[in-house]
Order: structure tokens, then sequence, then C-alpha cells
């Protein structure tokens, strides 16, 4: 009953009454010899720990889930273990991220390429050496772990800039679904985050063709996880084509579905889906924006893999540097008094007092350097 008590929590947003729920489940099964360990002993900890931005315990939480699944032998939990690895807070997969560390150093950013792409290893993540070593003892088990895992891996890819590994990740399960036009109902998220892998590869037709494979699933409505990595793979789509409104629009969808959840990770994607349909439109104001809204997000819940991802994109988008001097306040603020807008303006837009917008300013000035608002728009630049 407490697992459930906390499920319903998180689905309502009521993040801190999740986490004590969660917490006084743990507690009990550590002092019970009646309570038996199970993944939902440590699930509801992990999602609450990792909504309400407590690093430490969403690492110590994942820790100890996947030292918990080490020693079952079922599919599911060591495909839950797999994902947990691979997830922020998680340990990683052995040497992998030593592996993509060395690797990003050795990138050479003039390229002009994506990070990762055509720069890692072939196997960055440990994938390909995961199933390796799952083929040698549950050779039976390697296609039902890749749909629970499908999500997660598709994401790490993405945030890699492993683009082409993350659209194939399920490509012999969507050849069986597309043929039979039912998707499996395991698989449904999944096949969202293959959609957008597509469309971030620019395969436009099979991430729309992936799309409707879900869009026949019943009550969907009831799925806002799913429905907000819908609405990124929508979102890129109309980007790339050239409907920058709309795809604002349909980022825009995705961060409020994934708030609804307080899905963190899935907001800040939301967001940085929203920076490139921007980028595309030339809102570069609004771009830069997102790009700082999402690191904030991803500094929440301790993701190397997008806040490196972030960072890079910050940097082709030439706001890295002077702009984060600054609070999350005063970059609004600064971001929008670079672009023309007077004080009252701002301050109407952002639901503040005149005051306050003169305050942030002067900090930022003071931040940045500078005294003139005809200044603001060049510290914002790079150096250089």
């Amino acid at each position: 009953p407490v697992f459930m008590v906390a499920s319903c929590y998180m689905l309502r947003g009521d993040v801190e009454d999740a986490w004590r729920h969660a917490r006084t489940l743990l507690d009990r099964v550590a002092v019970s010899d009646l309570i038996p360990h199970s993944a939902h002993t440590f699930l509801p900890c992990i999602q609450a720990a990792e909504a309400t931005g407590r690093t430490a315990e969403l690492t110590a939480r994942s820790t100890d889930l996947v030292q918990y699944v080490a020693s079952s032998a079922g599919a599911t939990h060591t495909a839950l273990g797999f994902t947990l690895l691979l997830e922020p807070g998680g340990t990683g997969v052995p040497e992998a991220q030593d592996r993509v560390a060395v690797e990003r150093t050795d990138h050479d950013s003039s390229a002009g390429e994506p990070p990762g792409r055509g720069q890692l290893g072939p196997d960055p993540l440990g994938v390909d050496r995961y199933f390796a070593g799952i083929d040698e003892v549950m050779p039976t088990a390697t296609g039902q772990i890749r749909v629970y895992t499908s999500e997660t891996v598709i994401g790490r890819y993405l945030a890699l800039g492993a683009t082409e590994r993350a659209a194939a990740y399920l490509e012999p399960f969507m050849a069986i679904m597309q043929a039979s036009h039912v998707c499996e109902p395991g698989l449904i998220i999944g096949v969202a985050a293959h959609a957008e892998a597509l469309a971030v590869t620019g395969r436009l037709t099979e991430a729309d063709a992936a799309l409707d494979l879900l869009r026949r699933v019943p009550a969907l409505g009831r799925r806002p996880q799913v429905r907000s990595v819908m609405r990124r793979a929508e979102s890129v789509i109309a980007s790339t084509q050239g409907r920058h409104e709309e795809a604002l629009g349909l980022a825009s969808e995705a961060i409020e579905l994934a708030r609804l959840q307080s899905h963190l990770s899935h907001e800040a994607r939301g967001r940085l889906v929203r920076a490139d349909a921007a980028r595309r439109g030339r809102r570069l104001a609004l771009a830069r924006e997102e790009l700082a809204a999402a690191k904030a997000l991803f500094v929440r819940v301790a993701d190397p893999l997008w806040l490196s991802a972030v960072d890079q994109r910050l940097e082709r988008a030439g706001a890295a540097g002077a702009v984060f001097a600054l609070s999350p306040a005063e970059q609004a603020v600064a971001i929008r008094a670079a672009s023309g807008a007077t004080n009252a303006q701002i301050a109407a837009e952002l639901r503040l007092s005149v005051k306050t917008i003169e305050a942030q300013l002067s900090s930022a000035y003071r931040k940045l350097g500078i005294s003139r608002r005809a200044q603001l728009w060049q510290a914002l630049q790079p150096v250089g």
C-alpha cells in the first residue's frame, strides 16, 4: 500500500509527499524480516529523489537497486538493472563512461559535427558488450531486455550524439510491428523514443510511420510521458520541414506533459528540442534561454552526458561564458533587454515589478563588467 500511495502522489505531481512515503517504505523494509526486498522497494525512492532534486539519494538508491537485481535471474530485473546503470545517478556500464570521456577529449569541435557523431568508438555505452554477456547466460532474454531498456538506451545515445545507433536500436522490432500495424504494449515508450531518434537523423517519413503506430494505441491520453516524447519527435519533424512556430508549440506541449509527471529529464529534453526549433527559426534569444533552462534541469538530475551535450550546443549558439555568470532570473532579464525589450515590457512578460527588473539588470551589468544597456548584446556573445 505504501508503494501505491507513493506512486499516486507522483502521478498527482505532489513530489515531496511521494518522497516522504517512498522513504517510509524503504525504512520499513530495512527493519522488517516480513517484507521482502523487490524492485518496488527502491523504485519509488528513485523516482521521487529525481523529481525533488535529491541527487545523493538518487545515486544511492539506484546503486542499491543495481546491486539487488545483479543477483536476480529474471530478464525484467536484469533489464531494470541495466537501465539504471545508464540513467542519471547510476554507476554507468563498467568502463564505458571513462571511454566516452576520453573519446570526447579527442573530438575536434571545429569539424562542425554534432558531439559524438563519427568520433565515438563502436560501442560507446558498453551496450554490445553487455548483450554479449547476457547471451552467454540467458540467450533467450536479449530481446526482452532490449524492449525494457529501449527508451533509456536511445536517450543515452542521443545525448552522445550517436544518432545512427539510437535510430537502429529498435529497428528489428519496428519491422515486425509495422508489418502487423500493432504496437507492442511494452514498447510504447520505446517506439516514441525511436521516432524521435529517426527525426533527429532526418528520416522523417520513417519517424512519422512510427508515430502512426502510437496514434492507434488505445488510451494513449493516460500516458503523458509517452505523449511528451511523441511531441518532441513531432517538433523535430516540423522544425526540419521549416514549420518553426508549430515546432515551438509542439515542444511546449512536450514540456508541459513532462511537468505533469514531474519528470525533470523529459522536461529538459523538451526544452532542448524547443531551443533547436527556436534556433532554426532564427529566434536566438529564445534558443539561448531554453538552453539555459535545460542546463539548469540537467544539473538538478546530475546527468553529465546531457550536460556535456548542452554545453556544446551553447558554444555553437554563442551563449557560453558570460551569460552563465548570471542567475537564471538575471539571464532571462538580460537576454530580453539585449533583444531590445524595455524594462516595462520585460516586467509585464515575466510578471515582475519594474523595480525588480532594474535591480536584476544592475546585478547583470556588474557581473558582466559593463555599464550600459547597449553593451549587453556584445557581453552575451562568445569571446572572440
